[in-house]
C-alpha cells in the first residue's frame, strides 16, 4: 500500500472514531501515528469524496483531522456527546506541531459555521470572516 493510500485509510479510521466518540480508538491511532493530528489529508479517498464532495475543493481542502470535530462538512450528520473529549484528544497529540494555531483557528471557524454544531450554529447570520464581538457575547448567554 502506498503512503497516500495508507494515510487515507488511517484518516478514515480516525474520522470514524470521531463520529462514534470512540476516544480509546482515537488515542490508539494517534499514539501509533501522531502525524494524523499534525498533517493534512492531501489525497482524500472516495469514502470522503462521496460524503462531502465539493467541499474538498473549497473550504475543506486538505483537511486536518481536527476539522472533523466541527461537522461543517457533514460526514456523520451529528456529533457525539463527548465531542469535547474527542477534540482534546486530538489537540493533545498535536501539541508542538508547526501550524497548530492555524489548526485551532480554522477549526473554531468551522465550528461557528457548522449546521450540526450547536448552539453556535444558531448565529449563522455571522459573515464568513468571523463573528463580531456582539455575537460572541450573545452566544455565551445562550
Amino acid at each position: 500500500m502506498d503512503d497516500a493510500l495508507m494515510i487515507d485509510a488511517l484518516f478514515r479510521e480516525a474520522v470514524s472514531a470521531i463520529g462514534a466518540g470512540d476516544v480509546a480508538t482515537l488515542e490508539r491511532l494517534l499514539a501509533a501515528h501522531p502525524s494524523l493530528a499534525r498533517d493534512r489529508l492531501t489525497a482524500p479517498g472516495s469514502w470522503l469524496q462521496a460524503k462531502i464532495g465539493g467541499a474538498l475543493d473549497g473550504f475543506f481542502k486538505n483537511p486536518y483531522l481536527l476539522w472533523f470535530v466541527a461537522e461543517d462538512a457533514p460526514v456523520h450528520g451529528r456529533l457525539p456527546k463527548n465531542i469535547a473529549e474527542v477534540t482534546r484528544t486530538i489537540i493533545r497529540c498535536a501539541q508542538g506541531a508547526p501550524g497548530l494555531q492555524e489548526q485551532l483557528d480554522s477549526t473554531l471557524r468551522l465550528v461557528c459555521w457548522s449546521g450540526v454544531a450547536e448552539p453556535v450554529s444558531r448565529w449563522r447570520h455571522w459573515n464568513r470572516s468571523g463573528p463580531s464581538c456582539r455575537c460572541w457575547r450573545r452566544s455565551s448567554k445562550a
